[in-house]
């Protein structure tokens, strides 16, 4: 009788392939494996040496995120006959949406109130509270849990402010806080820390005031000692340290948004500040200014900000950016931004509570959901194809899912992150590792041909979904550059350099291994308008020995050296180790095999002279960048000879049953008795991972090079 919970086929595929003669004797060899790249439970590791026998399971889900960030889909709940003008909104641990909004000059800068409790698409958001005051300039707000606190300067240099511990229920009375130098205020804002100190902020004649209340006691005010010519707006909030952002900009002069830090003790010293670091430029002649920034911390630091472009059709659409959840503030780390369809040259401010995030001024609201909104298609997944090629700067991941049910006609899920990990049942139940991620593009909902070809579709399945994505290195190749980036010699290092672009496209960035010179050398790197990040960040690769891998929604940094301890063991002996089907084994001449890298007054030569005496002299001549010492020039030898010998020196590929921890750059070592191969040494290049559940073929094709 057939039974549904054996799988007869890999029983065959065990017996038309046998791996080697003395299989049957092999049972009792067991070697485990000497270091693993990527962590793997010790049942998931040991299920896969018995990978072909053993039961697949994959899992696949999307999930509305771009690099692990969940992606914010705003949608109008209001928009309003109110002047756009000054304007501050708050939330509370309730969910309640307040605000504050001044009106124009013409009408005395009236100051209005508005609380609007579990606010939805049926709320009322054009009722407001005249509070009888007037004359105000700008206005700021913030909220944590239960607390509220609101503050407005006016026209006589007063600074007054309220606070509400009842999440805006009741409210002290206005306090005067302090006073400016001057009217000329151009950005407030205030934030609380989570232990209930508060801080605010203002520019007065572009210098960056700061007040804190620390254990309900209100510090002195204190000063940037570097002012931020034709400042135009300032943000806070608070995570290890207080964190600002500021906009500035004026015709012919430096338009930017900048940021900088006064210490908690965290990552910048007690009450101290940090230096302004550039995040986003224009060159001072492009019709380009930059207002309003609003910066919270809901899950990771996320940015709002205008963008104004000024020349004959005027436009001031808002912009979005944020920093890689694992980035701290003093890495300058942000997503290239994103333009945004609102309009408006006094900004939206940013808030979040419960599960929306808000973005509102004085007369529009808009929200959106604060959740990854995950689809699971594991129970319908019919076909996986992962490519992981970084060798050639490309990889890809394509799944088909089974829609017989209809169940995904209405399927919109473009730029969506596909999340999918590779697997068997062990012991411990379903355990699997992710495949890097990857971004939906294109999707396709498919018929099957007529009977009798659609035998070829697994059984019952009369209709698929096919979703084809792209992966890190592709939108690395689709940012480009909206102007020149340029850095001076010493001004950063490789590393620096390279987590600037990887930050760029939205993706973590961290560290397995890396050299001295990739954090040793700070060359001068010029990148022209127009160019793509992929083509930087190339460059930037044949400077060092060092390699990215792309694991989850993250970049990690790995130096291949020929010290590194083997991380993965294969053999044709069925349990000994890691299962090869088959493969085969090549040594090829390097290229190059001989390196010359110049200084203004020195060259530094790297030879490889076994390759030289075998096969002549294959020179690459590295003249630029500028190369400040012997030492440098040398790490930059030994790199150029290190990639060739591992991208040309060994030319091999193997299939095996799935690993679902291998990774690009890991070292396998390979002992293939019916190739004659005994403790060969590679290293992983490709890799293809492929399942099939009309074939049940669960297998990965690895492209090796040497080491």
């Amino acid at each position: 009788m057939y039974r549904e919970d054996v799988d007869f086929r890999l029983w065959w595929l065990l017996l038309a392939h046998p791996p080697c003669p003395p299989l049957y004797l092999s049972f009792l060899l067991y070697a485990t494996m000497e270091r693993m790249a990527r962590e793997l439970s010790p049942t998931l590791e040991e299920q896969q040496k018995w990978g072909l026998i053993s039961w697949p399971y994959l899992q696949a889900r999307i999930v509305k995120k771009w690099g692990n960030v969940i992606r914010y889909d705003f949608e109008s709940l209001y928009s309003g006959e109110e002047s756009d003008y000054f304007h501050t909104a708050a939330m509370p641990g309730d969910g309640s949406l307040i605000r504050l909004r001044v009106t124009l000059p013409g009408d005395s800068r009236k100051l209005y109130y508005q609380r609007v409790t579990d606010p939805d698409p049926e709320s009322d958001f054009s009722s407001w509270t005249y509070l009888s005051i007037y004359n105000v300039i700008t206005v700021a707000s913030c909220a944590y849990e239960g607390n509220v606190a609101q503050f407005y300067i006016n026209s006589s240099k007063k600074i007054y402010w309220r606070e509400s511990a009842d999440n805006g229920a009741s409210w002290g009375a206005w306090t005067l806080r302090t006073t400016t130098a001057t009217t000329s205020i151009t950005g407030f804002d205030a934030t609380y820390k989570p232990n209930g100190d508060l801080c605010f902020i203002y520019f007065d004649n572009d210098t960056l005031y700061l007040q804190q209340r620390l254990s309900s006691v209100w510090q002195a005010k204190v000063s940037h000692g570097t002012q931020l010519d034709n400042a135009t707006g300032c943000s806070i909030y608070y995570y290890e340290d207080w964190n600002i952002v500021a906009t500035r900009g004026a015709a012919d002069a430096v338009k930017s948004v900048n940021t900088c830090i006064y210490g908690d003790g965290e990552r910048q010293a007690l009450e101290t500040w940090s230096d302004w670091e550039t995040a986003i430029s224009r060159g001072t002649t492009e019709p380009y200014n930059y207002y309003a920034p609003s910066v919270r911390r809901p899950d990771t630091t996320r940015l709002y900000f205008v963008e104004s472009f000024t020349q004959e059709e005027n436009l001031n659409h808002i912009w979005y950016s944020h920093m890689p959840p694992s980035a701290h503030f003093d890495e300058v780390a942000w997503l290239e931004p994103v333009p945004t369809e609102p309009q408006t040259i006094y900004g939206l401010a940013f808030t979040q509570g419960g599960s929306y995030a808000w973005l509102t001024n004085a007369n529009k609201v808009y929200r959106a959901p604060a959740a990854e909104d995950a689809l699971v298609l594991t129970a319908r997944l019919l076909e996986v194809d992962s490519r992981d090629y970084p060798d050639i700067y490309k990889g890809s991941l394509k799944v088909v899912i089974d829609n017989t049910g209809g169940w995904y006609n209405d399927f919109d899920r473009l730029g969506q992150q596909l999340e999918v990990g590779i697997g068997y049942k062990t012991s411990e139940g379903d355990e699997y590792s992710l495949v890097p991620c990857r971004w939906i593009t294109k999707f396709k909902l498919v018929a099957p041909p007529w009977y009798p070809l659609r035998m070829i579709y697994p059984r019952g399945v009369t209709g698929t979904l096919k979703i084809e994505t792209e992966d890190a290195w592709t939108f690395l190749y689709r940012y480009r550059t909206r102007r020149t980036l340029s850095w001076s010699a010493d001004e950063k290092s490789v590393k620096e350099l390279l987590q600037f672009f990887i930050a760029r496209c939205g993706l973590d960035f961290d560290v397995i291994s890396q050299s001295d010179a990739i954090q040793n050398f700070k060359p001068a790197f010029t990148v022209n308008s127009g160019t793509s990040y992929r083509t930087a960040i190339k460059r930037l690769l044949k400077m060092v020995p060092d390699q990215l891998v792309f694991r989850d929604a993250g970049v990690l940094l790995r130096n291949p050296t020929t010290e590194e301890a083997v991380d993965w063991t294969y053999h044709t002996t069925f349990g000994t180790a890691l299962l090869i089907f088959r493969g085969k084994y090549g040594k090829t001449a390097q290229d190059p095999n001989r390196a010359e890298i110049w200084g203004d007054t020195f060259m530094k030569m790297g030879t490889n002279w076994p390759q030289v005496t075998m096969v002549r002299d294959r020179l690459s001549r590295v003249t630029s960048p500028d190369y400040p010492d012997l030492t440098r020039a040398g790490e930059r030898a030994e790199a150029e000879l290190r990639r060739a010998e591992i991208l040309t020196g060994g030319e091999s590929e193997m299939n095996a049953p799935i690993n679902c921890g291998l990774e690009p750059w890991d070292i396998l070592e390979i002992t293939d008795i019916n190739a004659g191969v005994s403790a060969l040494r590679r290293r992983v290049l490709r890799i293809k991972s492929y399942w099939n559940a009309r074939h049940w073929s669960y297998q990965q094709v690895i492209k090796l090079g040497d080491d």
